[in-house]
């Protein structure tokens, strides 16, 4: 029980701001769990990155005290506010939380099961991820050394600094925290599903049946528990996409604030959440031209969250020019896209032992029945997108192709496959919205 207590300190700190935000206004679902949770678990993670770059080192005391002191100011905030932040969504059925609650424990029997058998994680938990959140506590004032000199310097370190929040309330380097951290991070992405999938659709069955569906699938369940930051990524793309729809519909300057404040909590997670983010901001402008006054509110979020991102990627020491460098005459090269093609079939279809060559075939016989509106339109511009861009940086980063594909083409996969699971079944089950 120890290991859930970072966890519950998280979700106090994430109730306490979100009801601060919303003061006695009730959402109508039960998103606003996950928005709360994301928040306090981002709260802790910057309260633990302030502490060491406040001090140039790591003190377990300090993480503590930025702790006590930022519980002390969310209170604050809730009560000069007058907010009651555990009533921050409306009561919803038995039978959904039934649903609910048999899909999680079923998807945690597999993780548990195979997790168990990659305690450590794969390659990059052990040699990026908790390697980084070790040496920040054991590196004394040569804790930048984790920016430097480094193929993945410039990647932002959400998962370090919450393993090292984690480490310093449980009071030891514990690898149980890291294992038990991916367990609650896979099945989060499931939650979202679950509830994303509700949002759009009102149906209780699509919720279930397409989060059991994606739960038995190995391809997913083998990533999720690999302790790799993919896995936030892959939550928060579409719990972001959720409150950009959110926003549309409802056009306060509550939703703007926390849609803000969520897409930069995600850029801190990986580069995959910086383009991610920016491609939200993009369709967001395009969105609410005509609702300008939304604007201050969505830049505030984002501007505060997106602090750590810019002092990791622009202040602190980082990786070496000449890594990743981009070369233009690969544009014309056409083995190379030819080969780019050829492995990223491959990885589909070994993901398509779980079934998943169903989705682009419903997709098409959706369009049949149903027509096209702003939100499906959104999800597939973005998984358009976001696979464009990232196969274009195949054809043109310079360094070993084979490996770079290797080493990251099944991760970019399972973060969109959320996604991918929650417009499809938008395209089945859903209401058009004009």
């Amino acid at each position: 029980m120890d290991l859930l207590i970072p966890f519950l300190i998280a979700f106090l700190a994430g109730a306490l701001i979100f009801g601060a935000i919303y003061k006695k206004a009730p959402w109508n679902d039960p998103l606003s769990i996950l928005v709360a949770f994301w928040l306090g678990l981002a709260a802790c993670t910057f309260a633990a990155f302030f502490s060491i770059l406040t001090i140039d080192r790591y003190d377990p005391l300090h993480v503590i005290m930025a702790t006590i002191v930022l519980l002390i100011l969310s209170c604050l905030l809730c009560y000069f506010r007058q907010a009651r932040p555990f009533l921050c969504f409306e009561g919803t059925g038995g039978a959904l939380w039934f649903k609910f609650s048999l899909v999680i424990l079923l998807a945690w029997m597999l993780t548990n099961g195979l997790s168990h058998h990659n305690f450590y994680g794969d390659w990059d938990a052990w040699s990026l991820w908790n390697y980084r959140a070790r040496f920040l506590v054991l590196s004394e004032s040569h804790w930048r050394d984790i920016f430097t000199y480094n193929t993945q310097g410039k990647n932002p370190c959400f998962l370090p600094y919450w393993t090292v929040f984690g480490w310093t309330w449980l009071g030891a380097q514990s690898y149980a925290f890291t294992f038990f951290s991916a367990q609650i991070l896979g099945l989060t992405v499931l939650a979202t599903v679950f509830f994303s999938i509700l949002y759009l659709t009102k149906n209780e069955d699509a919720s279930f049946l397409g989060t059991i569906w994606l739960a038995s699938i190995p391809y997913f369940l083998a990533h999720s528990i690999s302790q790799y930051a993919d896995v936030l990524t892959a939550s928060l793309i579409v719990l972001n996409m959720m409150l950009l729809f959110r926003l549309v519909r409802q056009k306060t300057r509550g939703h703007a604030l926390i849609l803000g404040l969520m897409l930069g909590i995600m850029s801190f997670c990986k580069e995959e959440g910086i383009i991610s983010a920016l491609l939200m901001v993009i369709f967001l402008v395009l969105l609410l031209r005509k609702n300008k006054d939304l604007y201050i509110p969505f830049w505030l979020g984002l501007i505060v969250t997106l602090i750590p991102t810019i002092l990791v990627k622009w202040w602190m020491h980082t990786a070496p020019a000449g890594v990743n460098t981009l070369y233009f005459p690969y544009i014309v090269e056409w083995k190379r896209w030819a080969y780019i093609v050829q492995y990223f079939l491959y990885v589909l279809f070994k993901a398509f032992h779980g079934g998943i060559w169903i989705i682009p075939l419903a997709l098409m016989v959706s369009r049949l029945f149903k027509p096209s509106d702003v939100q499906d339109r959104l999800m597939s511009a973005f998984l358009m997108i976001f696979m464009a861009i990232f196969f274009f940086l195949y054809v043109l980063v310079s360094g070993n192709l084979p490996w770079r594909l290797l080493a990251t083409s099944e991760r970019l996969v399972y973060q969109i496959l959320p996604l991918s699971i929650v417009f499809l079944f938008y395209r089945l089950f859903g209401v058009s919205v004009k």
